[in-house]
């Protein structure tokens, strides 16, 4: 019998049994109530070969090279590049906001007036979140 019992192959409960194995040296037991592990982040190709996302889109994100190291020794991944852009009057603007959509948005007189007041706030800085400009 299993020395641990892990419940749930999705990420957490996948990456915890693996840690006890590894780090503990135990056996682990992982239960699941699924007919197939990696919870919400199930792939299967289909009969046309195609790879669907059973439970809708999913895509790795990090900024720590510990986490991608650990979870690139498990499988290939397939590098993707996510953009995100808002329709904004019939065009296509990057999101988060930035000095292309102030261009777009407001006459050139206005828009070089918002974009020297930023850069006036905050000298030789290149990107600010909405919530750290809201927050100050």
């Amino acid at each position: 019998m299993a020395k641990y019992i892990v419940v749930g192959s999705g990420f957490c409960g996948s990456v915890i049994a693996r840690l006890i194995a590894e780090k503990l040296g135990g056996e682990v037991t992982l239960l699941e109530r699924r007919n197939h592990i990696a919870g919400n982040m199930f792939d299967k190709t289909d009969e046309n070969g195609i790879l669907v996302q059973r439970y809708g889109p999913h895509a790795f994100h990090t900024n720590s090279e510990r986490v991608y190291q650990f979870l690139f020794r498990y499988g290939e991944w397939t590098p993707y590049k996510l953009t995100c852009k808002s329709d904004i009057r019939g065009r296509q603007l990057p999101m988060p906001f930035n000095f292309e959509a102030v261009d777009f948005l407001y006459d050139p007189l206005k828009a070089a007036e918002l974009k020297d007041a930023f850069s006036e706030c905050y000298p030789g800085v290149e990107k600010k979140t909405i919530l750290e400009l809201l927050a100050a």
